[in-house]
């Protein structure tokens, strides 16, 4: 069946194959760059079976090339803001962020707050129970190890 190049399905036939053709190029790179991060990949892995060989505690690498990434990309933030937008970025995150976390310690350590944080599941059991000494008889409950060493 041939499709008219004056209705509209004829106007959007040609579109649609430059697409369908754009989107099989894109996948053929995916799989270029796919191959070629695999080969990246097993590199990294070599250099930390080295690392490990030389005594190296590979997590503790691992989590210091994550920090070093992270501080990369903090140092990036404010970059491309202009004069305006940048002054008051430094001023909130002197004020409000820091490095990571220090914001939270100061707030935390400063806070006098005995608030118990624990899940309410986990408050209400410290509460002593009514049914305490029938969950002791049947061997259930803080008391049981007393209860049953009693019988």
């Amino acid at each position: 069946m041939t499709i008219a190049k004056n209705t509209l399905e004829g106007s959007a036939e040609p579109f649609l194959k430059r697409v369908e053709n754009v989107l099989d190029e894109l996948a053929s790179e995916r799989g270029t760059y796919m191959a070629r991060a695999k080969d990246l990949r097993e590199d990294i892995k070599s250099i930390y079976t080295e690392a490990k060989d030389k005594g190296i505690a590979v997590p503790a690498l691992k989590a210091l090339v994550k920090e070093r990434e992270l501080q990369k990309k903090i140092a990036a933030l404010g970059d491309g803001l202009d004069i305006d937008a940048a002054s008051q970025f430094k001023q909130l995150a002197d004020a409000l962020g820091g490095p990571l976390g220090e914001y939270a310690k100061r707030r935390a350590s400063e806070a006098e707050d005995n608030r118990d944080l624990r899940p309410r599941n986990l408050r209400e059991n410290d509460k002593t129970r009514e049914d305490a000494d029938n969950l002791a008889k049947v061997g259930r409950g803080p008391d049981a190890v007393d209860s049953l060493a009693k019988h």
